[in-house]
């Protein structure tokens, strides 16, 4: 329940239209998120034509990611180099254990989405 309740909550904040630089018009092409959060990778999948995985870690050593997404590693140790070259706008992080790297994000300009998972 929890999980359908984050992932609703989040499609509807990205199905808000918004504007693109500097103009009125809505936003026509889907963004592209980084996901630090396993099930919030399931929740995107639902809505292609909003929201787009660029990177995603894994939900167990043995799982790989979903095939065109950027790996980055396990949810404990996320790989940042790899997360700056996905080319992501968005990273979606869980806030109790991405608090300090949610900073670091943010300095590179990426908004950072910090979820109680």
């Amino acid at each position: 329940m929890r999980r359908a309740a984050l992932g609703t909550a989040f499609l509807l904040a990205l199905s808000a239209p918004s504007a693109e630089a500097g103009t009125d018009e809505a936003r026509t092409t889907p963004v592209r998120v980084a996901t630090l959060c396993p099930f919030v990778t399931d929740a995107l999948a639902a809505a292609p034509e909003r929201v787009r995985v660029v990177a995603s870690v894994r939900r167990s050593a043995a799982a790989p990611v979903a095939p065109g997404v950027a790996d980055l590693g396990t949810p404990h140790t996320p790989n940042t180099e790899i997360l700056a070259a996905s080319g992501a706008e968005m990273v979606v992080a869980d806030r109790t254990m991405h608090a300090a790297l949610a900073e670091k994000l943010e300095a590179r300009g990426l908004e950072v989405v910090l979820v109680d998972a």
